[in-house]
């Protein structure tokens, strides 16, 4: 369907090439075969462009979503650790996490985020002393 509609606007640009002298009358054929093969082509390079580019966007969202999920909960560990018995209870909450991790298959990505400049430990910090803060205020 897609094909027909092409080649008949190549046959109508062809028509009017013909019409203004552009073109010869017994050439119109080859030049509608011309002119559907660069509309295709020029349309397959400009799909597959904005393809490209949508999955960018996604890659880069997906990317900034993880990021801010490695970075809340190295915030959570930090409040944990706050806690009377935090210590303890931060590591069997990390213990927790590398177990799921592994069950999931992902432990080796999540280590790699966790390693990047993804994840801040200082801002981690200074966040759960805000997020304590504000616990006892309440």
């Amino acid at each position: 369907m897609l094909g027909g509609f092409v080649r008949q606007v190549a046959a109508m640009a062809a028509g009017w090439l013909v019409s203004k002298g552009l073109l010869e009358s017994d050439d119109t054929g080859k030049a509608v075969e011309i002119i559907t093969g660069i509309a295709v082509g020029g349309g397959a390079i400009i799909w597959s462009l904005m393809h490209k580019k949508k999955e960018a966007d996604k890659t880069e969202r997906k990317d900034l979503v993880l990021g801010v999920l490695a970075q809340g909960l190295e915030t959570s560990r930090e409040v944990i650790k706050s806690l009377p018995s935090g210590g303890k209870t931060e590591v069997a909450f990390v213990e927790k996490l590398k177990e799921q991790q592994t069950d999931a298959g992902v432990r080796a990505d999540v280590r790699e985020i966790v390693k990047s400049d993804v994840v801040s430990t200082p801002q981690a910090k200074a966040a759960a002393v805000q997020v304590v803060k504000e616990a006892k205020a309440a």
